[in-house]
């Protein structure tokens, strides 16, 4: 249930628990936490919570197609970074089940090779995590560099080889 300030208990606008699907209540436009960002329909899509997170993120999370979309019509910024540094790629794919998320942030304008603060780019994440090998498949496709590598020196190769035991 939202508070009376539009927050949820870890400081996420109504919006997110719309977007994550989360939560008893469906929040409405009066809970949406207004962002002053020039997009004509975006409001509260970039709301941080602690550990700034933005309610994109948090969709990417959840492995939903549809909100993730929803976001992104709204306004949503696909490049928005957290305090590591990950963009809302970086989760969808470390978590993906489905290349679906995966492709609706990179149809939206997400940067394909971004890194966070580790030098992980979204294909790191997918070759550590994913639970499937086409997320791996659909951002190759869209030009990920498979030779990149993090503060470690690490390739995805090298991270999928190690992580996956």
């Amino acid at each position: 249930m939202a508070s009376s300030n539009g927050k949820e208990p870890k400081g996420f606008a109504g919006l997110v628990l719309l977007a994550s699907d989360i939560g008893e209540e469906q929040p409405g436009p009066a809970d949406a936490t207004p962002h002053n960002s020039g997009h004509p329909d975006r409001r509260g899509t970039d709301t941080r919570d602690e550990e700034g997170r933005t309610p994109l993120h948090r969709a990417a999370w959840s492995n939903q197609v549809e909100p993730v979309r929803a976001l992104l019509d709204a306004g949503a910024d696909p490049s928005a970074r957290d305090e590591a540094g990950r963009t809302p790629l970086h989760t969808a794919a470390w978590r993906s089940k489905t290349p679906a998320v995966v492709q609706a942030l990179l149809d939206a304008g997400a940067d394909l090779n971004t890194r966070d603060k580790y030098g992980r780019t979204p294909l790191h994440a997918a070759a550590e995590r994913s639970k499937t090998p086409t997320v791996v498949q659909v951002l190759l496709d869209a030009g990920a560099d498979p030779n990149a590598r993090n503060k470690y020196g690490w390739t995805p190769l090298h991270a999928a080889a190690f992580l996956s035991k």
